[in-house]
């Protein structure tokens, strides 16, 4: 506990370098040195009243066991530097309450799947 007038402060510190600061204004710094893992037995809702920025430096997961919901109210940009693969293993709908614009620099290629075809065999006459 640091009670210098003006600049109080809450400090948790390992001599690893993780740390836990709360700072006079009220802002919290958290820095994990090894790895952090936290976990909710229930429920858990994150609340940002302001901006909220993700950076992450290598790859990442997502793993949801049910259903997902995203809702933007505004506009929504997703830009991907490599390959993207969709897989649906379901219908798929697309409602589109405006116009559609595609743009390809490469070869557009649709492949759908030819039906396996049923050999038709006539019946052979009684001899």
């Amino acid at each position: 506990v640091d009670d210098t007038p003006g600049q109080t402060r809450l400090h948790e510190y390992h001599t690893s370098g993780t740390f836990s600061e709360i700072r006079n204004n009220g802002t919290k710094v958290t820095k994990v040195v090894g790895e952090n893992f936290d976990i909710v037995v229930h429920n858990n809702n994150v609340y940002v009243g302001g901006s909220c920025n993700v950076h992450i430096n290598s790859n990442s997961t997502v793993n949801v066991g049910g259903s997902s919901t995203v809702n933007v109210g505004g506009s929504s940009n997703v830009t991907v530097n490599g390959e993207t693969n969709l897989t649906h293993n379901g219908d798929v709908t697309r409602k589109i309450k405006g116009d559609y614009t595609i743009e390809i620099d490469g070869a557009f290629i649709f492949n759908k799947p030819v039906p396996t075809a049923t050999a038709i065999v006539p019946p052979v006459a009684p001899v």
